[in-house]
């Protein structure tokens, strides 16, 4: 990583800081308003970080990008930054119109004869449009034109739209893009960085809590597990920087299968 890339994700870094802290995060968590911080996100510029120069984003490739995606689940993002980030990169390739508002991926659906359903869309509650996969087909659709159904987690529900709707919908031109490939290694560069604030804090408090007057990150067993969490964390973090390697229309499947499931073993762990 270059200088350049370092400063985005250190800009971005302290933009979370400053408006995305635990208070906002748990409000929006519990269905508070998101509209205020995706509009700081917005007005930023990091949605547009994959487009080119020429159309005011920063050129970025989907490795570059790794430190931004990583942000997100470092501070556990309530709102959906990396897909939003990828799917306007994947529009402007295509040649697409660019919504406002926040959009989230799906990388596949059901086609129950009447409507196609998307279960568990990952952060659909604050998301105005989902950018969409099925079978030979990619369209955008709009989260207000959709049935909703409540799944029971934070920011997802499940999603449908009539079959009439998705038929209608714009056709994708040329090469459809890799939604799923794209979803593994984004929820892998986000495991890795709430792997790695995990990693973090432990270590700040291992260092800070005293018992029997020292710290406790002076005794051997603290000291091993912390040894054992920092393997994981940093063998994770490789993982879902290589499988963010490549443009992000065509990202490498084993890559993205291997960083997907490294991360998720290891963060059953950590």
């Amino acid at each position: 990583m270059n200088d350049e890339q370092d400063l985005f994700a250190a800009s971005l870094r302290t933009l979370l800081s400053d408006h995305a802290g635990p208070a906002v995060v748990r409000a929006i968590e519990a269905g508070g308003p998101h509209q205020a911080l995706w509009q700081t996100l917005q007005s930023s510029g990091f949605v547009d970080a994959l487009l080119p120069e020429a159309r005011g984003g920063a050129g970025l490739d989907l490795g570059q990008a790794f430190g931004l995606l990583a942000l997100c689940g470092e501070f556990a993002l309530p709102v959906p930054l990396g897909e939003t980030l990828l799917a306007r990169g994947l529009l402007a390739q295509a040649g697409l119109a660019r919504p406002e508002g926040p959009i989230t991926l799906a990388g596949q659906a059901l086609d129950d004869g009447a409507r196609l359903v998307c279960t568990g869309v990952p952060c659909a509650r604050v998301a105005s449009h989902v950018l969409l996969r099925h079978l030979d087909r990619c369209a955008l659709l709009s989260v207000a034109d959709a049935r909703v159904e409540a799944t029971g987690l934070a920011q997802e529900l499940t999603l449908s739209w009539p079959l009439a709707a998705w038929q209608r919908a714009p056709a994708w031109p040329g090469a459809l893009p890799p939604l799923r490939e794209l979803q593994a290694v984004l929820y892998a560069a986000q495991m890795a960085g709430a792997m790695r604030a995990a990693f973090e804090r432990s270590l700040q408090h291992a260092n800070e809590r005293q018992q029997f007057g020292r710290p406790i990150g002076k005794f051997q067993a603290i000291q091993h597990q912390l040894s054992v969490m920092a393997e994981l964390v940093f063998a994770s973090r490789m993982a879902a920087r290589l499988g963010c390697q490549g443009p992000v229309q065509t990202p490498d499947p084993l890559r993205a299968a291997l960083a997907k499931a490294r991360c998720s073993e290891a963060a059953a762990e950590v």
